[in-house]
C-alpha cells in the first residue's frame, strides 16, 4: 500500500510548479490592461488543465492499487468465526453457527455502511468509498457526494448509471474539471444556461449553455470567446450563425470591433457575454472577475451579483471553481437554503438534493 502511494504522490505535479502558474497567471492579469496579455493569460490556464489531467490520473491510479489491496483483506466477520469460544463469551451461538454479515468491512475511523477505507465515509447500501468524508457510493477524495466522483467537493445523483464528477467542486454528471454546473463539461466554471434540462457538454472555461467550445460563451453551439446565441465563430459576436469579431444580429461575417468584443449588454471588459458583467470571458448575468458563469433565475435577481472571482458557476459565490448557490471559498458545491426554505432538487431533472 505504501508503495502505491508513493508512486502516486510521484507522478502527480509539484505544489511549487503550481504556485509558479499561479503566480505568472495573476500577474499576467494584473497588467492586462489592454488585453495584450490574453494569448498569455489563456496559456496558462491552459498549463493549469494539464496539471489537474495529471493529478487526477494519479488520483485514479491510486484508486486501482487500494481497490485491489482491499480485495485481498479478508472479512472481519469471517476472521471472528474461527477464535475459539467467541460466540459464548459475547452471548450468542458458538462460533461455529455463527454467519458473516452482508456489508463489507471498512477500514479507518467514523465510517458507516461497508467498504469503505478513510474516515468519516457513508455509503449506505451502496459500494464503499476510498477517502474522507465521502457520502454516497464509489466516490474516491473527500467531501464528495453521490456516485462515482473522483476529486474534491464534488455531487453528482444517486443515480445506478449516471456517471460521477471528476475534478474539484463540480456539481451534476459527468463534469471534468472544476466549479461545473450541469453535466458533461470539460474545463473550468461551466454552467447549465437559461435552459432547464438541456445537454450542456460545454468544453473551455465560464462557458454557459450547451455544446460552447472556449471561455465565456452563452447559448448553445459557440465556438470562441465572448460570443452570446447560437453557432457563432469568433470573438464578441451577438446572434446566431456569425463568424467574426464583434458582431451583432444574424448570419454576419466580418470584423467589428466598436464592443469591444464583448457581446450582449452593459459588459466592461473583454470576451464578456450575457448582461452586466465585469472582467474577462465572463458568461450569463452579474458576474465580476474571469471565467465565470451564473444568472439570474427569477425576476427578483435582476440586477444582483452572482459570482466574484474565478471559474465560478451558478450564483451568489465567492472564491474560485465553486459551482451551486452562495459559497465562500474553493471547490464547494451544492446550495445554501435557509432553515425555514423547503428543500427541493437542486438541478432539474438530476435527483440532486442537500
Amino acid at each position: 500500500m505504501a508503495s502505491i502511494f508513493e508512486a502516486a504522490k510521484a507522478a502527480t505535479v509539484h505544489p511549487e510548479i503550481i504556485a509558479a502558474n499561479r503566480q505568472a497567471f495573476v500577474q499576467a492579469v494584473r497588467t492586462n490592461i489592454f488585453g495584450f496579455n490574453a494569448p498569455f493569460i489563456a496559456a496558462a490556464e491552459a498549463a493549469y488543465e494539464e496539471f489537474w489531467a495529471t493529478d487526477v490520473a494519479a488520483l485514479v491510479g491510486y484508486h486501482g492499487g487500494a481497490s485491489a489491496v482491499a480485495a485481498q483483506l479478508s472479512s472481519w466477520q469471517q476472521t471472528m468465526q474461527h477464535l475459539p469460544g467467541i460466540g459464548q463469551l459475547l452471548g450468542g451461538a458458538p462460533a461455529g453457527a455463527a454467519t458473516a454479515a452482508p456489508t463489507d468491512p471498512n477500514i479507518g475511523v467514523g465510517n458507516k455502511g461497508g467498504g469503505n477505507i478513510g474516515s468519516g465515509n457513508n455509503s449506505g447500501t451502496g459500494a464503499g468509498n476510498v477517502g474522507n468524508g465521502n457520502k454516497g457510493s464509489g466516490n474516491f477524495g473527500s467531501g464528495n457526494r453521490g456516485n462515482g466522483n473522483i476529486g474534491f467537493g464534488n455531487r453528482s445523483p444517486r443515480t445506478t448509471g449516471v456517471r460521477g464528477n471528476i475534478g474539484l467542486g463540480n456539481f451534476g454528471a459527468g463534469n471534468f474539471g472544476a466549479g461545473n454546473f450541469g453535466n458533461n463539461n470539460v474545463g473550468f466554471g461551466n454552467g447549465a444556461g437559461p435552459v432547464p434540462g438541456l445537454a450542456n457538454s460545454n468544453f473551455g472555461l465560464g462557458n454557459s449553455g450547451s455544446f460552447n467550445q472556449g471561455g465565456g460563451n452563452t447559448g448553445i453551439g459557440n465556438i470562441g470567446a465572448g460570443n452570446t446565441g447560437t453557432n457563432n465563430i469568433g470573438f464578441g459576436n451577438t446572434g446566431n450563425n456569425n463568424l467574426g469579431i464583434g458582431l451583432t444580429g444574424n448570419n454576419q461575417a466580418g470584423i467589428n470591433l466598436a464592443g469591444l468584443l464583448n457581446s450582449g449588454n452593459g459588459n466592461i471588459g473583454l470576451f464578456n457575454s450575457g448582461t452586466n458583467n465585469i472582467g474577462f470571458f465572463n458568461s450569463g448575468d452579474g458576474n465580476v472577475g474571469i471565467f465565470n458563469s451564473g444568472r439570474n433565475l427569477t425576476a427578483a435577481t435582476l440586477g444582483d451579483i452572482q459570482s466574484i472571482g474565478i471559474g465560478n458557476s451558478g450564483f451568489g459565490h465567492l472564491g474560485a471553481g465553486n459551482s451551486g448557490r452562495a459559497s465562500f471559498g474553493f471547490g464547494n458545491s451544492g446550495f445554501w437554503t435557509p432553515a425555514s426554505a423547503t428543500r427541493a432538487p437542486t438541478l432539474p431533472g438530476s435527483g440532486i438534493r442537500e
